[in-house]
């Protein structure tokens, strides 16, 4: 019938402009995460930077003489805060893309992006909550790209001089403030 056809029409013409709404969403959340990337370059250059100048100078050195190292440090926790809002807003464009079209493959692979990413600031930060919690999201939103790094494992090659030398590999068991040693193995 007539009815039965213009409910149809309605209903795909619905579905059209839901799924145009998640793309603009979309390609917002990815411009801040583009922002994101390049204030990631900045941070790892700075912290490279800071890292220099503070083993090169001299730690009684006039604070004069060391503008460069203050201004570094005023610098990334700018950067903290930049980031901080770029993180916000490119979730926020996922999960708006989402919210009109809850398939939307790019916002999930994007929000699983954007929480690997966390994740592993998480990890280098030893912030065991953050990560455990970064983790979880990486999972929920990961069509499987991620899985391999989750899963933690890992290759490590070792060449040695003289060649075959025996190498151990010891476990260190830590209860409060003090390391044991634990299991040892053969590499």
């Amino acid at each position: 019938s007539v009815e039965e056809l213009t409910q149809a029409v309605q209903d795909f013409l619905e579905g059209t402009r839901r799924r145009e709404a998640a793309r603009g969403f979309f390609e917002t959340a990815q411009r801040h995460w583009e922002w994101c990337a390049a204030l990631h370059d900045e941070e790892t250059e700075l912290l490279e930077r800071e890292r220099e100048l503070a083993t090169t100078l001299d730690p009684w050195l006039p604070l004069s003489e060391k503008a460069e190292l203050v201004e570094a440090g005023r610098r990334l926790a700018g950067l903290a805060t930049d980031l901080a809002e770029g993180y916000e807003r490119a979730v926020s464009g996922c999960e708006q893309a989402l919210s009109h079209d809850p398939d939307h493959p790019n916002a999930r692979a994007l929000l699983a992006d954007i929480y690997l990413d966390r994740f592993h600031r998480a990890e280098r930060d030893s912030e065991a909550g953050h990560q455990r919690y970064f983790e979880h999201r990486v999972q929920q939103y990961d069509d499987g790209r991620h899985a391999s790094v989750l899963r933690g494992t890992g290759a490590l090659s070792l060449v040695t001089d003289p060649p075959g030398a025996l190498v151990l590999c010891e476990r260190l068991d830590r209860t409060g403030l003090v390391a044991r040693p634990g299991e040892r193995r053969n590499l």
